[in-house]
């Protein structure tokens, strides 16, 4: 029993690691789709299609990757992972919009950062991921 646990904690532990890295590959791939023309400073339209057409790929194959991964957890562990996932996407919504509503109401000028939502969405779900570990064990 003890050695069937131990082998589920590295299944987990395994695939955290691997959801981790096609996230941080992702992130890489939509950061440099997005700030690369401008740090390199070229206008070449076709080359940022490409590189956002990548970044759209990375990020699909990174989906996969957590439904395949989440198919080799127990109920508990994937009960923690939606539950994290429907934290973040309920505050997501509401900070979006209220961010939103700040730069029309209050600032009167220049426009909301999708990246800033971003940062702020991966923190969240970050949080409560650890919150729902917490909790359960």
């Amino acid at each position: 029993m003890m050695e069937q646990s131990s082998n589920y904690k590295a299944i987990v532990r395994q695939g955290e690691k691997r959801i981790f890295a096609w996230t941080m590959i992702w992130l890489v791939s939509f950061f440099t789709a997005r700030f690369a023309p401008e740090a390199l400073n070229f206008n070449h339209h076709y080359l940022s299609l490409a590189l956002i057409v990548v970044s759209f790929i990375v990020g699909i194959k990174m989906l996969l990757v957590v439904a395949k991964t989440l198919t080799t957890w127990d109920e508990l562990d994937r009960l923690m992972y939606y539950k994290a996932c429907a934290i973040t996407c309920g505050l997501g919504i509401l900070i979006s919009n209220t961010y939103e509503l700040l730069f029309a109401v209050v600032f009167s000028s220049g426009e909301p950062k999708i990246s800033h939502l971003i940062v702020i969405l991966c923190l969240i779900f970050m949080g409560s991921l650890i919150r729902e570990k917490v909790r359960y064990q």
